[in-house]
């Protein structure tokens, strides 16, 4: 009997780094839109989706008022869209 690798078990249980893929996906956007209006290469932008890297102070800021969300709820620090 083959037993889960303990490794496995998180990577599949691990939460998303940030919400930029998660509100590019419900606004239904396209990576070149996103990275155009946000000033990067989709490259960039695809790091950062996947927490490979995280964007500037201003880029999270362009991406925050693109998607209507505050910055903390953006890089999944909060759980509210925004500020109360």
């Amino acid at each position: 009997m083959a037993t889960r690798s303990p490794r496995k078990e998180q990577e599949s249980t691990a939460r998303e780094p940030n919400r930029i893929r998660q509100l590019r996906d419900e606004h239904e956007l396209r990576p070149a839109f996103v990275a155009a209006t946000v000033g990067v290469d989709q490259t960039t932008l695809q790091r950062w989706e996947r927490g490979k890297t995280e964007p500037s102070t201003e880029h999270m800021r362009r991406l925050a008022a693109l998607f209507d969300v505050g910055v903390p709820y953006l890089m999944g620090w909060a759980d509210r869209r925004r500020a109360a």
